[in-house]
């Protein structure tokens, strides 16, 4: 594409309509195109927003949210926008995003940490959160045990914490203290969870809404299975992937002739 960031701001008023935007990895999309957008008052109809790989920074993204003008809005994708802990701060108490269930915050190139995530938990506002993605930030275990005391913790179905620095103590804060009792996908992949945890974790009543599961890429070995073999909650998933781990034809066994592989129709074990 030749356009450039001025036709967006000059023609924005005419989105006034629009309840889906989708500016995903579009260079021409910067801060002055959502400065525009925020004084102009025309996303007052969005329910979608995914300004994903944008060059955006935090400045257009707090300006906008600061505009109170996404009351309708359902699905934020913010993936790889370079959100800081200040700005997930302020979509944490952003009063107009109290219909808000899909919160897209994956990508190295957030720097979240604990301090900002606790905000987030801690807050009121995100009452109708279902989809949490938080992947390859930099919160901890001590992030999942603020998760396990938010407000909207019973109503997340889908959590993607794959590639942060979570380990045994953060999968154990699911098992010990979590209020969740909805859950339908975990991407733990890329995580520091090891087998002790992830038995725990198996035996577990959190586990028995799930559909789906990823464990890839962790430090699950044989040993690490039996509680997934041995499982009484695990029967209604349908996809699980334990690629690169380190499995050998015994944990293979232990997974092939389990109970809870009657219903996975979609299995990844390659590398």
């Amino acid at each position: 594409s030749i356009w450039t960031n001025k036709i967006l701001t000059n023609y924005s008023p005419y989105l006034k309509r629009i309840s889906s935007l989708n500016a995903q990895n579009n260079n021409k999309i910067l801060d002055d195109f959502l400065t525009h957008l925020a004084n102009g008052h025309v996303l007052r109809s969005l329910n979608k927003l995914n300004l994903s790989g944008c060059l955006i920074t935090e400045d257009g993204c707090n300006t906008l949210l600061r505009s109170g003008c996404l009351e309708n809005l359902v699905r934020l994708y913010l993936v790889n926008c370079y959100i800081k802990d200040d700005g997930l701060k302020l979509i944490a108490s952003c009063k107009s995003l109290f219909k808000l269930e899909v919160l897209n915050l994956g990508g190295r190139t957030n720097k979240i940490t604990d301090v900002s995530f606790k905000a987030l938990c801690e807050n009121n506002t995100l009452l109708s959160l279902r989809f949490l993605n938080i992947a390859s930030s930099k919160v901890t275990s001590r992030g999942i045990q603020y998760l396990c005391n938010s407000v909207f913790c019973p109503k997340l179905t889908s959590l993607d914490i794959s590639g942060t620095p979570v380990d045994d103590e953060g999968l154990l804060y699911f098992t010990q203290n979590s209020r969740i009792d909805d859950l339908k996908e975990i991407y733990l992949n890329g995580t520091q969870i090891s087998n002790n945890s992830f038995n725990e974790f198996c035996r577990s009543g959190l586990v028995k809404t799930l559909d789906v599961l990823d464990i890839s890429s962790t430090y699950l070995t044989d040993d690490g299975l039996l509680g997934f073999s041995r499982s009484h909650f695990l029967s209604n998933l349908k996809t699980f992937n334990f690629e690169g781990c380190r499995i050998t034809d015994v944990g293979m066994k232990r997974i092939f002739l389990s109970e809870n592989m009657k219903n996975i129709s979609s299995l990844t074990l390659t590398g």
